[in-house]
């Protein structure tokens, strides 16, 4: 079964020419290759970016608001949702690394992501909400 991490970001649109540039700053084995993130010439995850309005965004939205429900910090959560103005998906593969690895390779990704916008991971398809201070909500 296929593992995603969301990045949900709310204060503007996320391209993949931001994240390739900001992929330049956090490590030299980690680049783009089309829709590949790399880790070296491993493929890690396959990207894609999601804006307001294409429709798959809208959907994501519906499936999240789902998740949140169970969460103890609903309210917090559904407000960020509901913000939301793009979001990168990220597909974990098994291209060398486990997925364990995988989550190694790209957590300065998502630290990135978390410190320069205004964003909220998600994390194994729900299961957490991770905010820029680190905290499961």
């Amino acid at each position: 079964m296929p593992k995603y991490i969301r990045c949900i970001i709310m204060d503007g649109v996320l391209t993949r020419e931001e994240l390739a540039r900001g992929l330049v700053n956090l490590s030299p084995d980690l680049h783009l290759d089309g829709d590949f993130l790399m880790h070296g010439d491993l493929r890690c995850a396959v990207l894609e970016f999601n804006l307001l309005g294409d429709g798959v965004l809208e959907d994501d939205i519906e499936l999240l608001h789902r998740y949140a429900e169970a969460k103890r910090n609903i309210e917090r959560i559904k407000g960020a949702l509901n913000q939301t103005s793009s979001m990168v998906v990220a597909q974990l593969l098994n291209d060398g690394l486990g997925e364990q690895e995988s989550r190694e390779v790209l957590a300065p990704l998502w630290q990135w992501l978390l410190k320069t916008h205004e964003a909220m991971l998600v994390l194994d398809d729900g299961q957490q909400f991770v905010d820029a201070d680190g905290e499961c909500v």
